[in-house]
């Protein structure tokens, strides 16, 4: 009688990660389509789409080939940059909106509305420069980059290697990227801003959550946990974020509108209240990026 041999080969890295990128182009032209109609939310989730697809091919870029790889993220960038505007509207308009919600009188209810008015062009004008964008041939040519990389991904022979034996290496090296960069913003030094180090920060998590979501059908529970604290981090920074930008365009809307001095006072009021929340959400931040050293999280990596 002859034995059967039941072991099976192992998973490659390449069969880990080809699907993903697929369901991820797919995810990104199903948002495009959603930002041509104005569908609402329709930018944030494009721009989550490329941010994805960026993440992924700059974290497994060391098993594909670096010059396609590298001139997909610059193009993916571009995008996003182009787009980027549209959503930081719809942040500001929002947030704005909240200052203001339990506000009573009519010089609030002045101002509140003096500050949509201002907004309102901003948010059609950044919307059309999107489509704008959608519509150029650079973005086309993008897209059928990203159709033949999906189809046929140029991997490089380490990707052909068992799973487990090189994806731990390269999310052990992304994790130690983040916790790079979450440090530096514990602790400012040199020449950079305190703002401009979160701004690394939240850039690093990003891209730490992207590439460890990719990874958790192949590396398991752990690597969700990894991606369960990139995204806190993520949202505690697009959070400090978001009053960033609010607070810019507070400082900056006395200096286009005309007001009289109750709206004045008003909006000074409003201003303040958002640079006092700025401040005190920094003890927070602080926390959230202590948080992403922590030696449970990444002792199974080493």
């Amino acid at each position: 009688m002859i034995s059967q041999d039941t072991t099976r080969r192992p998973t490659t890295a390449a069969e880990a990660l080809t699907p993903g990128l697929g369901r991820q182009l797919a995810d990104l032209r199903s948002r495009e389509i959603d930002v041509r109609a104005h569908a609402p939310g329709a930018v944030h989730r494009f721009r989550v789409a490329t941010r994805r697809l960026r993440s992924d091919l700059s974290g497994f870029e060391p098993l594909l080939d670096a010059r396609t790889c590298r001139i997909l993220v610059d193009d993916l960038q571009r995008t996003a940059r182009a787009v980027g505007p549209a959503q930081d509207a719809v942040v500001v308009r929002r947030q704005v909106d909240a200052l203001f919600a339990g506000s009573e009188g009519a010089a609030a209810s002045r101002v509140h509305d003096r500050l949509g008015q201002l907004l309102e062009p901003a948010s059609h004008e950044t919307w059309q420069r999107a489509i704008d964008h959608l519509d150029d041939p650079a973005y086309d040519e993008l897209t059928r980059g990203l159709e033949r990389l999906a189809d046929l991904p140029p991997w490089l022979p380490a990707a052909h290697r068992p799973a487990d034996e090189v994806l731990v290496p390269l999310l052990r090296s992304e994790w130690s990227r983040f916790r790079r960069r979450a440090r530096a913003a514990l602790d400012p030094t040199g020449g950079a801003t305190a703002d401009d180090l979160l701004h690394e920060a939240r850039k690093a998590s990003k891209r730490a959550r992207y590439v460890a979501e990719s990874l958790t059908e192949v590396l398991g529970r752990r690597t969700r946990r990894l991606a369960k604290t990139a995204k806190r981090v993520q949202r505690e920074l697009g959070d400090h974020q978001d009053r960033v930008l609010v607070h810019e365009f507070l400082v900056d809307a006395p200096l286009r509108l005309e007001l009289d001095g109750d709206e004045a006072r008003v909006l000074a009021s409003v201003r303040d209240a958002q640079a006092v929340a700025l401040e005190a959400a920094r003890d927070d931040l602080r926390r959230v990026l202590r948080d992403v050293d922590r030696t449970s999280l990444r002792s199974w990596m080493r």
